[in-house]
């Protein structure tokens, strides 16, 4: 029995329902016409009687001279006025800048983890605890009973999904854990398996890792399911008569936030 057979319908499903990618509508607003009234105000004429000339020259005189007199009278207040609030002004910032201090920045706590154990605790690795671990439904009873383990790991706000199993080797063979054609069937297989599954497939490379002496191969490839592009990284170890697989799936789009997670689970860089 294979480990690495996930078949289509499972990453299909998997990925519609954890990776949300639907399309968002874009809104339109309608610009409202502006509506402009006319108003017509009808202008009465009104007569007045005038006064002697005189009388208006003599008061015009009188009041001009008081006018001015009370202008200047405020204008000298209203420049004292000025320079003093400025003044005040200007001691107030000078207080503030000399109490202002430097506060440092808080350093934020590092995000809360889960442990991952594989092949025996050979294979350890943390997940954030963003990734909510469920059951896999394609590991029925008889996968069970042949000794095929596994769990679902979801961060839907990341959208990403950690694909975690672990099966016996075939014909109850074993390996030690740096043997080479035992690793390199199990990569050749993946990729038989993820051509089949994924549209507009595109290999993107493999790496061989050493992880506290245990040897990891790496396959990363790029394609479409349910009408979106995602990333997608297997990890496979073997130990004894047991094989682990990783698998990370990822928006393409977040290439640096899936590079990241690999990188903490093979400890490359």
């Amino acid at each position: 029995m294979r480990s690495l057979n996930l078949k289509t319908v499972v990453v299909s499903g998997v990925l519609a329902l954890c990776l949300g990618m639907t399309g968002a509508q874009a809104a339109t607003d309608t610009a409202q016409p502006a509506t402009s009234t006319k108003t017509t105000q009808s202008s009465k004429t009104s007569k007045t009687s005038t006064p002697s000339k005189t009388a208006k020259t003599s008061k015009t005189s009188t009041t001009s001279k008081t006018a001015k007199s009370s202008k200047t009278s405020k204008t000298s207040k209203t420049t004292k006025t000025s320079a003093t609030s400025k003044t005040s002004k200007t001691s107030k910032t000078s207080k503030t800048s000399k109490s202002a201090k430097t506060v440092p920045k808080p350093v934020p706590a590092p995000s809360a983890t889960q442990q991952v154990t594989m092949l025996g605790g050979k294979y350890v690795f943390a997940l954030p605890k963003d990734y909510v671990e469920g059951p896999m439904e394609e590991i029925d009873d008889k996968a069970r009973a042949a000794g095929v383990t596994g769990s679902l790991y979801m961060n839907k706000p990341e959208k990403r999904v950690v694909i975690v199993t672990e099966t016996p080797l075939p014909d109850g063979q074993n390996a030690p854990s740096n043997d080479s054609q035992t690793l390199d069937n199990i990569i050749a297989e993946t990729l038989v398996q993820q051509q089949s599954s994924y549209k507009d497939f595109s290999k993107l490379g493999e790496k061989k890792i050493v992880r506290q002496g245990l040897d990891l191969r790496q396959l990363d490839i790029s394609g479409s399911v349910e009408g979106g592009k995602v990333l997608s990284t297997t990890i496979a170890a073997i130990s004894g008569n047991r094989t682990a697989v990783v698998n990370v799936i990822s928006l393409e789009k977040d290439v640096k936030s899936h590079e990241a997670l690999v990188n903490s689970l093979t400890g490359g860089r």
